[in-house]
């Protein structure tokens, strides 16, 4: 992987195979993704990026939050977001899928408004989610407790 960082510093376009259903349904696993690295200050909420986490290994996830020097990440089918990582382990965009299907590929280019807002949408989607699981636990465990 060292080597498609490398890649994607150097200004070249990377096509990579998904494994994982950690995206799904958005991006299933078996699809091809197309990553460019742009400056970490051009990233928005809901872009889809591949990252290095804290134990080396890489992942695909979509954008939720940007602090001052950590970006946090979630994965569109998992319940909890990453755990926050600084802005030098980003490694590149998504910006074209090529989703698996047994009917032939097709690509879509995730650049134009009405994605990037779609893409916005899901990562708000994905944060009030979130927030309301945890009233929920929260509320719960107050209840079971009194």
């Amino acid at each position: 992987m060292k080597f498609f960082s490398e890649l994607l510093a150097e200004g070249y376009d990377l096509r990579l195979q998904v494994t994982g259903a950690s995206m799904s349904p958005f991006i299933k696993s078996g699809s091809y993704v197309t990553l460019f690295k742009i400056p970490v200050s051009k990233l928005r909420i809901g872009d889809i990026i591949f990252c290095c986490c804290d134990d080396g290994a890489f992942k695909l996830h979509r954008l939720i939050k940007i602090s001052d020097n950590k970006l946090v990440t979630k994965g569109d089918a998992l319940h909890a977001f990453d755990f926050p990582f600084d802005k030098n382990d980003y490694k590149g965009k998504v910006i074209g899928i090529e989703p698996f299907c047994f009917c032939g590929m097709d690509f879509h280019n995730m650049d134009p408004g009405f994605v990037r807002w779609l893409n916005f949408l899901i990562a708000k989607y994905q944060q009030i989610k979130s927030h309301l699981i945890f009233m929920v636990i929260g509320l719960r465990s107050k209840l079971m407790a009194s």
